[in-house]
């Protein structure tokens, strides 16, 4: 029975933390603290049940302690918002060195498409059915663009193919 749980646990924690930080940055254009420190706790919750090794757990680590020291250079530039930095952390911790590199370029081009269809959005009045105050704020010239969004699509493509993923099944097997 706890088999069970764990697996499930390891299929659907990640994806839901992806979907609610995504969907907050896109409807607030905030990424919480607490999504970031629940992808932190996760992950140390799921790398204690799968029983990983401690060479990639030290990878794993090293690659989310990387990404939190570049993104907050990036961020002290102002290239970047802190709760970015931190979501992006929180997802490195667990695509880990696998798949780091085609997480940065899905991120890159999700987020420079998103970034192309914003700028176009915000030369033109939106009609008049689409003005929810969400749209209205996301369409404001000169307001930042919610690249959380990108981070969580380029996870949730990746993710299935992680050893995340492997392991959830096989405690469900």
């Amino acid at each position: 029975m706890l088999g069970m749980i764990y697996g499930w646990f390891l299929i659907f924690a990640f994806p839901m933390l992806m979907a609610f930080g995504a969907a907050s940055d896109l409807v607030a254009m905030r990424l919480s603290n607490r999504v970031a420190l629940l992808l932190i706790v996760g992950f140390g919750l799921a790398a204690f049940f799968v029983d990983i090794d401690m060479s990639h757990l030290i990878d794993h680590l090293i690659y989310g302690g990387s990404t939190l020291l570049v993104c907050f250079a990036i961020f002290a530039v102002g290239w970047f918002a802190g709760g970015d930095a931190k979501f992006a952390t929180g997802i490195m911790l667990w695509i880990g060195p696998e798949s780091a590199l085609l997480w940065i370029i899905y991120t890159s081009l999700l987020g420079g498409a998103m970034a192309l269809v914003l700028l176009k959005l915000r030369k033109h009045p939106l009609p008049e059915f689409l003005r929810y105050e969400w749209l209205l704020n996301l369409c404001v010239p000169g307001s930042g663009v919610p690249y959380g969004i990108a981070m969580a699509t380029a996870a949730l493509i990746l993710f299935p193919s992680t050893h995340w993923m492997k392991s959830g099944f096989a405690f469900l097997v």
